[in-house]
């Protein structure tokens, strides 16, 4: 409605054109009153209706929708049956096999038995029907199955401190694109009302033209502003739209939300305690990592292993039968018969051709690899620490004096109009007051989602929201 009452000053100054100017304003006025009207309506509509996408149900959806959370999920229960999978070395192993012949040629084996015709040869038979159950329960190697098992129970911690890490990384990143989202709506704003300021000082520079009280001047820049503006209303729509579909994409939705329902936040020093500290162990993402690197030692001792004997406790149970044809001097049997051993068993691997050697090597590398990520994290917290803790605290001080910028905007638009009336001051530079006003409501815009931007990843550098 500002701009209506500016018109109305600025038609005193022409009286000529004044019966014109006021029914341009009543027009303007009718027409503001119906759209703002109907933007309320539609408001109302939308607050009733479930398209209507608040920040605490964005944060919900994406922790329910998010594919690389769901990723994480997966791999944590993998990584929690892989505990099992270690430990099965020292769990007692249980197998049956059995065999049957269809057909045998037996080998002969010659005896030189004294009294015997000499070149006796006597069947090696074995048996047709064949089933044998046997166990095994291995209780030393090394300690290889246990630091293995070690290992696992490290990287499933790992794998659920990553995913409660990435659940608020996860809430932190969709909270980001939400308030861009409403920044870019609140900026194509601004733009749209800057396009109708141009567009109504232009119909009044056209009809001081006519009346040989303007230049063409003034008409070819206003007209060259306008188009720039409408230029930039295009960019605006379009940061609009590419924002929320970020926002859907990071909730994990096949499409954009249709409208959103929140406000920016306005930064504040207090928001930031100036005795907040980082404190690197207390975030889940580095405790995941710690556990890792405990893990890669756990399996680089576990290939020691492999340069140790195995002991292990075996039993085996045959039950076995000759049956069909046989040689007359092998006694067939029309049952099964039964067989048994009990005993201890030892393995020495003393040399595999360098397998278990080059193994070793290569988990120690990794074991290594695995300390230096842990080094780098270290050494990009504290930066990643100070960068956002300055980063918001400029933001904070850039939208307080944007802020008195709007006030002395407004204030230079109000002094821009009394000289208009009073004809101490030409209608362009009227013009450029206004857009300056309009410049400055946008920048306070860009430093409050900036702003906003620098508390979350702030937040992510000390691992927790700050209260």
């Amino acid at each position: 409605m500002k701009i209506g009452s500016n018109s109305i000053a600025l038609a005193g100054c022409f009286p000529e054109y004044s019966t014109y100017m006021m029914k341009s304003t009543l027009r303007l006025r009718l027409r503001c009153f119906f759209i703002q009207s109907g933007l309320l309506s539609l408001a109302a509509l939308s607050h009733g209706s479930d398209s209507v996408l608040t920040l605490s149900n964005a944060i919900e959806t994406g922790r329910r929708g998010s594919p690389e959370l769901r990723r994480l999920e997966l791999v944590a229960d993998a990584a929690a049956s892989k505990r099992w999978e270690a430990l099965s070395g020292y769990i007692p192993q249980v197998g049956v096999s059995s065999n049957y012949f269809l057909a045998a040629n037996y080998a002969a084996v010659g005896f030189n038995m004294g009294g015997f015709p000499p070149g006796f040869k006597f069947p090696s038979a074995y048996p047709q029907t064949n089933i044998e159950i046997t166990g095994s329960w291995t209780f030393f190697d090394g300690f290889g199955t246990w630091n293995l098992y070690r290992a696992a129970v490290l990287d499933y911690e790992a794998s659920q401190l990553d995913l409660s890490h990435a659940q608020f990384r996860n809430a932190q990143l969709i909270q980001v694109k939400f308030f861009q989202a409403l920044a870019a709506q609140q900026l194509a704003d601004v733009a749209n009302q800057n396009i109708g300021t141009l567009e109504h000082h232009l119909t009044l520079v056209q009809v001081n033209e006519q009346a040989g009280t303007g230049t063409r001047v003034d008409v070819l820049r206003l007209q060259a502003q306008l188009e720039e503006a409408r230029a930039e209303k295009i960019l605006a729509d379009d940061n609009v739209v590419l924002a929320r579909r970020s926002l859907g994409e990071m909730m994990g939705l096949d499409e954009a939300p249709a409208s959103l329902d929140g406000s920016l936040p306005v930064p504040e020093e207090r928001k930031v305690p100036e005795a907040l500290q980082l404190r690197v162990n207390e975030r889940e993402d580095f405790q995941a990592q710690s556990k890792r690197e405990a893990a890669s030692d756990r399996t680089n001792s576990a290939a020691l292993g492999a340069l140790f004997p195995k002991v292990s406790l075996f039993a085996v149970e045959q039950f076995y039968a000759y049956t069909g044809s046989f040689n007359p001097l092998i006694a067939g049997s029309s049952g099964l018969q039964n067989a048994y051993g009990l005993g201890l068993k030892l393995t020495w691997n003393l040399f595999d051709g360098g397998s278990s050697i080059a193994r070793k090597a290569g988990l120690e590398a990794r074991a290594k690899q695995a300390t230096e990520v842990t080094r780098k994290m270290l050494l990009s917290a504290g930066t990643e620490f100070e960068t956002w803790k300055r980063r918001y605290n400029y933001n904070v001080h850039l939208f307080k004096a944007r802020q008195r910028s709007v006030e002395q905007s407004e204030e230079s638009v109000r002094l821009a109009l009394i000289s208009v009336k009073a004809g101490t001051k030409t209608h362009s530079e009227f013009l450029d007051a206004e857009r300056d006003l309009f410049r400055s409501r946008a920048g306070v815009i860009e430093a409050q989602i900036a702003a906003a931007e620098a508390l979350s990843n702030l937040e992510l550098a000390v691992g927790h929201a700050i209260k």
